[in-house]
């Protein structure tokens, strides 16, 4: 018996119209379906995919469950099924293989671009299949689903108009009315704001298409006066609600079907109030063999595999299969799309009753029963430890529950499903205190501070995964492990700006691991002790300990960490202005990071070896690198890092006044922005877009794109980037004659500045007031903060900022007289840039030191007359 597709002729017709324009136009188009649950949801996404598939589209179906909220698992298996279903011999490689090689230690920033990275690794995916045919992608139950798929998802929808594919997904509005989880929420919120999607509401069915339903159930289109109208209005035309008390009208007999009448007066039949009451009236008529499957099957979960469930209710094969069709015909049960020994329930209110009508210790066993068969089955499979993990700690089997969830948390946490990761360090937890071996207690302890303490730092917390890692550490016992955490910690006090920390933990770090005469974890303490000490201006200090480190790195023979302490010196040898010894470090580490394909660590030192080649004038050389750089970014699919590059490129045509080139480079990270919804990177655009207004002496216009990417700093709250914008703004308002503004904006950017305790950044904030002082044309004040500036950038050997410092101050000391300190400060400026080649500052220079040498001949003249 097949329900009828009723009363969606509207809706059907719209999306026949959306299918017929992506086949046309090859732009893909994003869809919600949503409605009460009950409503016809699925039924209508079935008749859909075959409409798609007549017309020649391949369909992808991606089923979220929230037993299993597994990172991407509903993606990677819809590519799996469909590469099956194509006989293709390349399967889909699992999104933690994607993630899990790392070339260099992840930075908090260095995260993000992870993220992205795995997200364009499976556009790209999506682009590939839809360049043969268009695609028809259905996430059904998208409420249960885990973030990483929510944020794929969201990425496909920001991107959907370069694909050839129809993105859809399902989910019942009244779940997120009620008990919606805060990432769904989240994520829906996201999503409408975006304006990515559009929504198709399904709406209960009318009362025509209610008694078309019940025709059918109850055999005949011949039906007594006022049943459906008493059907419908107690149902309230929900679809699942009407074929459930039909159901129930005929198994229970109240409908004879020869004469077409009830067997009971109509007032005597009790429709429930709720399609649970009347699911929970049908399955009191199934017998005791038919309610213990379904029993099995609902602590199994709503989908389950025929063969876990056969392990678990201990039957044959035929009276097994018996009942499994018998319950499919009742419509209890359904074959999954494409999988012949898969099974679901046809609606999760069904599995809900069945599931909740289950004692304590009932669920208890089963639990450890379906845990027992899947480890016997899956133990060796990452994708499958939550599962696991979940059924044990339902059954109290808190040891293996706890080793699971666990070993689940680092598998989501590899894939940056963060909630999900932390979800399964609660139910570890939860599990601890009954585990009666405490060093198995301690280790697993440790592991899920460590865990909680790395979401957290994803996720930008970075007080709560101190106060985790700190955790981790109190309950370390051996001393590699001390070790470890302490680096941990170094790098998150290092963030917060708590640099004296940062640095005691590191030499704590290094003593352990001296102490363990572990002679690699000494050599990666030293050389973040060396970075950290770059990072405060201490480069001798620095310079000795990479030194050291390069030492014991070529001793045991670590290529790996020997290219990064090589490439560590280089950049340090940038930032103290020794380019030849930076040329040769930097081309150390490039030597092994090619050699041993680190793509990632190879990007960086090309790029750091283009600054090198800026310094020594060899623009073109530096042009070079950079694109070197950039294929690699491209090849690694990291948007990101391609963006920083755009950045560094356009650095150099600006002051070469190449204007269009560096705008053409900046669009293109805004598009990057849009096209991976990273706000960073917007606002990064919007500033340096802005620059090239200025730099254009346009500066209306340069105003307008400061204010969007002010407007972003504020509403991340991001520090850095809001103390200079709000410099930048004053200098622009200075240069149009406002300087009440010039000044508000100033002194609030020094504020920002000092409260991060950040030196380049308060150098950068003095500048700024520095140059509003001098256009105010109160030169002292000009020459005292640029002075301030200067001894900052003197004190961490900052060659290039020194000599943009000189180049302010010349024009100072010009309009005040002072013609010998003009000449000399602008002589620095000159001298550096035509070292770098910039064509368009080398002019303004000379004009400068034109119009000084005129005043000093004019100083003369005036000396031979008196």
């Amino acid at each position: 018996m097949e329900i009828p597709f009723v009363g969606r002729e509207k809706e059907f017709s719209q999306f026949q119209q959306i299918l017929q324009r992506t086949k046309n136009t090859r732009s893909g188009t994003a869809i919600l379906i949503t409605g009460q649950m009950g409503v016809g949801k699925t039924r209508f996404i079935q008749e859909i995919s075959k409409e798609a598939e007549k017309m020649e589209y391949s369909i992808m179906l991606g089923r979220c469950l929230d037993e299993k909220a597994i990172p991407f698992l509903p993606v990677i298996e819809a590519f799996e099924k469909f590469s099956t279903n194509r006989e293709e011999t390349a399967k889909y490689v699992p999104i933690g293989l994607v993630a899990g090689a790392k070339e260099e230690d992840t930075a908090l920033i260095e995260i993000t671009r992870e993220r992205i990275r795995m997200m364009e690794t499976l556009m790209g995916r999506f682009s590939k299949i839809t360049e043969k045919s268009s695609v028809l992608f259905i996430l059904d139950d998208m409420q249960w689903a885990d973030t990483g798929t929510l944020g794929l998802f969201n990425y496909l929808a920001r991107n959907i108009k370069t694909l050839n594919l129809i993105l859809v997904g399902i989910y019942p509005d009244d779940y997120v009315k009620t008990r919606g989880s805060p990432q769904f929420q989240e994520f829906l919120t996201n999503l409408i704001q975006e304006k990515n999607v559009n929504t198709l509401y399904l709406h209960p069915l009318k009362l025509e298409d209610v008694s078309k339903i019940v025709g059918v159930i109850l055999g005949t289109w011949k039906l007594p006066d006022n049943l459906v109208e008493v059907i419908y209005e107690k149902t309230g035309g929900n679809p699942l609600f009407v074929e459930e008390v039909a159901k129930a009208i005929k198994e229970q007999g109240l409908f004879d079907l020869n004469t077409r009448k009830l067997t009971v007066p109509l007032e005597a039949i009790t429709i429930p109030s709720s399609v649970r009451s009347v699911i929970a009236m049908r399955l009191k008529e199934l017998n005791e063999n038919e309610t213990k499957v379904m029993w099995c099957a609902s602590v199994i979960g709503r989908v389950f595999d025929y063969e876990i469930l056969k392990q678990i209710v201990d039957m044959s094969d035929e009276e097994l299969l018996d009942i499994i069709e018998h319950l499919v015909d009742r419509r209890f049960f359904e074959e999954m799309p494409g999988d012949t020994e898969s099974f679901r329930f046809m609606h999760n209110p069904v599995y809900e009753v069945v599931y909740s009508d289950l004692s304590g210790l009932r669920k208890k066993v089963l639990h450890k029963r379906v845990g027992e068969v899947l480890e016997k089955m899956y133990s060796a499979d990452l994708r499958y430890h939550a599962e696991i993990g979940r059924h044990y700690l339902t059954a109290g089997v808190s040891d293996k529950a706890a080793e699971y969830l666990v070993s689940a948390a680092e598998y989501a946490l590899k894939n940056f499903a963060c909630k999900e990761s932390i979800t399964y360090c609660e139910g570890a937890q939860s599990a601890l205190a009954n585990i009666k071996n405490p060093d198995l207690m301690d280790k697993l302890q440790q592991k899920i501070y460590r865990i909680t303490g790395e979401c957290h730092i994803i996720h930008g917390d970075l007080r709560s995964a101190l106060s985790a890692f700190e955790r981790a550490y109190a309950c370390a016992k051996k001393e590699k492990e001390k070790a470890e955490t302490l680096i941990k910690l170094s790098g998150i006090y290092q963030e917060t700006g708590e640099t004296e920390k940062a640095f005691d933990v590191l030499v704590n770090a290094k003593a352990l691991m001296e102490k363990e005469n572990d002679r690699e974890g000494i050599a990666s303490a030293m050389t973040r002790l060396a970075a950290l000490s770059m990072h405060t201006g201490a480069f001798s200090k620095a310079r000795e300990l990479f030194e050291k480190a390069i030492e014991i790195c070529r001793e045991i023979g670590n290529e790996k960490m020997l290219s990064d302490a090589y490439h560590g010196m280089g950049t340090l040898f940038i930032d103290i202005g020794e380019t030849k010894n930076a040329e040769e470090y930097l081309n150390k580490a490039m030597e092994i990071r090619k050699k041993l394909n680190m793509k990632k660590g190879l990007a960086s030192t090309y790029n750091n070896l283009a600054i090198v080649a800026q310094d020594l004038g060899d623009i073109n050389k530096a042009l070079e690198y950079y694109e070197m750089a950039k294929k690699i970014y491209d090849e690694l699919g990291d948007l990101l890092g391609i963006a920083t590059i755009n950045n560094n490129l356009a650095i150099i045509h600006v002051p070469r006044g190449e204007t269009d080139k560096a705008m053409e480079l900046y669009l293109k990270n805004v598009e990057i922005s849009e096209r991976t919804g990273d706000v960073t990177t917007l606002m990064l655009a919007y500033r340096n877009i802005a620059w090239v207004y200025r730099f254009k002496e346009e500066y209306k216009k340069a105003l307008e794109f400061y204010e969007k990417s002010l407007a972003i700093s504020r509403r991340i709250d991001e520090k850095t980037n809001l103390a200079g914008v709000l410099n930048r703004m004053a200098i622009t308002y200075a240069n149009l004659g406002d300087f009440d503004k010039a000044f508000e904006y100033a002194w609030e950017s020094l504020k920002i500045a000092e409260s991060t305790n950040n030196l380049d950044l308060i150098a950068d904030a003095k500048w700024g007031i520095g140059e509003v002082y001098h256009l105010n044309k109160d030169y002292a004040n000009a020459e005292k903060y640029l002075l301030e500036t200067r001894k900052i950038y003197e004190n961490a050997g900052k060659l290039s900022y020194i000599s943009e410092v000189d180049d302010d101050l010349g024009r100072v000391y010009s309009a005040m007289g002072r013609v010998e300190d003009a000449k000399r400060c602008l002589n620095n400026a000159l001298e550096f840039y035509k070292k770098v080649g910039a064509l368009a500052l080398i002019k303004e220079v000379e004009k400068e030191l034109a119009k000084v040498e005129g005043k000093n001949e004019n100083i003369a003249d005036k000396d031979r007359k008196e």
